[in-house]
Parts: C-alpha cells; sequence; structure tokens
C-alpha cells in the first residue's frame, strides 16, 4: 500500500538499482506545465516555469512581466486586446 501523499499524481515513482542491487522505488515530484496565453494558448515568454509554492517565494517582478496583461496573455495577444480597446474608446 503506497503513501497518502504519493497516491495522487504529482510525485512520480522512480526504480533504480542500488549499490547492493537491491530495487528501491524513490518518488520525486513532477513537473508543472509552462504558463499558456488565455486566447492563442502559445507559450508565455518571461514567466517562471515553477510550481505555485515556488512561485510565491519570487518576488512579483520575477512571477511575470510588467506589461498590461502580463502573465495572462502573450505580447501579441495584448497588443491586439489594447489596440482593440482603444478604438472603442473613440
Amino acid at each position: 500500500m503506497s503513501e497518502s501523499k504519493t497516491k495522487s499524481n504529482t510525485f512520480r515513482q522512480i526504480k533504480k538499482r542500488t549499490p547492493s542491487n537491491r530495487l528501491a522505488s524513490y518518488y520525486t515530484k513532477r513537473n508543472t506545465k509552462k504558463p499558456v496565453c488565455g486566447v492563442c494558448g502559445s507559450i508565455l515568454q518571461g514567466m517562471k516555469h515553477k510550481s505555485q509554492d515556488k512561485l510565491d517565494k519570487l518576488s512579483k517582478t520575477q512571477r511575470r512581466p510588467e506589461r498590461a496583461f502580463g502573465g495572462v496573455l502573450c505580447s501579441n495577444c495584448s497588443r491586439a486586446r489594447i489596440k482593440a480597446m482603444a478604438r472603442s474608446l473613440k
């Protein structure tokens, strides 16, 4: 029976041979997915590829770009959104 923390899909089981030729199982944390744009789905540039608990320890400027819609939309989609908002004001 596995431990309760390794039952979920967040841990990956790796079986390795020890120097005494015994098979031991190790558990490593799975990698998180890369952040993607909310509109087009492309990978966001300037965003860290880390889990949420590691992101919380970073400063705000290291977490996401400083531009408008930074961390949510890619630069092309945010540029198009800002242009559309400016057109609607006229």
